[in-house]
């Protein structure tokens, strides 16, 4: 069963994949449940631990700083206590809080007066999960074929096609999928051939 601090990332990759919860069904099993979605992002799960956040201070009209807002590096956070820790450098527990767990933006109730909180907590690669739910759907869909009749002509073999172009363009939105190759030259050594 799909953990309750799940539900908003999956609902987020179930629109990027266009996935329903009764695409197909292969033997008994109905794709795409919460679980399956669930597993995929799973895969591009990143666990962080003790993660410094940054300071957001605001200056107010006393010309003093109150620090309220502090942020994350990573979003698309994993909800709930269970995996969810907030705690001082020192230890100590949090105030109250809220915090945005698409965009990894912690607000607090009270000004904290510049103290340093770290965050234990989850992040997922959303675009990974998406283009991994698109080749599933691209792999029900080989069994599909063109056909003609009278006035008809029927080219299911492209829904095939689709799922493949939409699997690589969030490959490439992907931070976990995707890379960049860069040429480095060296200039403290002869090149092969120079003198």
């Amino acid at each position: 069963m799909a953990r309750s601090g799940m539900s908003d990332l999956i609902a987020q990759v179930r629109g990027y994949a266009n996935a329903g919860t009764a695409d197909f069904t292969l033997g008994t099993v109905v794709y795409w449940s919460d679980d399956h979605i669930q597993r995929s992002l799973d895969k591009y799960r990143r666990d962080l631990y003790q993660v410094e956040l940054e300071q957001w201070p605001t200056l107010g009209t006393a010309g003093d700083y109150a620090y309220l807002e502090y942020r994350s590096p990573y979003g698309n956070l994993e909800s709930g206590t269970a995996v969810f820790n907030l705690r001082q450098t020192n230890g100590g527990t949090a105030p109250a809080y809220t915090a945005d767990y698409a965009t990894g933006v912690i607000t607090f109730t009270a000004d904290t007066e510049g103290l340093d909180y770290i965050l234990t907590a989850r992040t997922y690669d959303l675009e990974a999960a998406a283009a991994d739910v698109w080749r599933g759907k691209a792999a029900n869909s080989a069994q599909y074929f063109d056909f003609k009749t009278d006035n008809h002509d029927i080219k299911k073999s492209q829904f095939h096609a689709h799922c493949m172009e939409m699997a690589a363009f969030f490959s490439q939105q992907s931070s976990t999928q995707s890379f960049s190759v860069t040429t480095i030259n060296r200039d403290d050594v002869v090149a092969w051939g120079d003198e």
